[in-house]
């Protein structure tokens, strides 16, 4: 029973529906196949079967959902994006706040930076001009500006 018990909780680690660490330098964009190489920009979204894919930029992981999109065909469990203020950390997409500005480009061009905290990306943009929006606004915003 024992043994039982220790391989059912293996296995239900093992389909854990949480994101997986980006490999820095190493992983390759799923959209893209750039290697995702900078810490502050950055994406990835789960599967409802616990798979993880990986994206250079928030616009290369919602290109890839899009109706037609590589992944349209994926069930969504969670999104995340990378945190701007701290890089290599991760947020959940749909809680993050997002500030479109020309003075923080971002890997694929849609100059689009997550950050966890509202304050935090009102004071870069402050400093650094641009739009702040949720997530279904940057939904929107990205699908309009891949189109443009």
């Amino acid at each position: 029973i024992l043994c039982i018990a220790i391989s059912g909780a293996m296995l239900l680690t093992g389909c854990a529906k949480k994101p997986a660490a980006i490999a820095f330098g190493t992983d390759a964009c799923e959209q893209c196949s750039m290697t995702i190489s900078d810490q502050r920009h950055g994406a990835e979204f789960v599967s409802d079967k616990g798979r993880s894919y990986k994206f250079d930029s928030v616009e290369c992981m919602i290109q890839s959902l899009v109706p037609g999109g590589k992944f349209s065909d994926v069930t969504v469990h969670a999104s995340y994006v990378i945190d701007y203020a701290h890089p290599g950390s991760v947020v959940d997409a749909s809680r993050a706040v997002y500030l479109v500005s020309p003075a923080l480009p971002s890997p694929m061009g849609a100059n689009v930076s997550s950050f966890n905290a509202r304050a935090i990306a009102d004071t870069v943009r402050k400093e650094k001009g641009g739009d702040m929006m949720d997530w279904e606004t940057i939904q929107k915003h990205l699908r309009e500006w891949a189109q443009s």
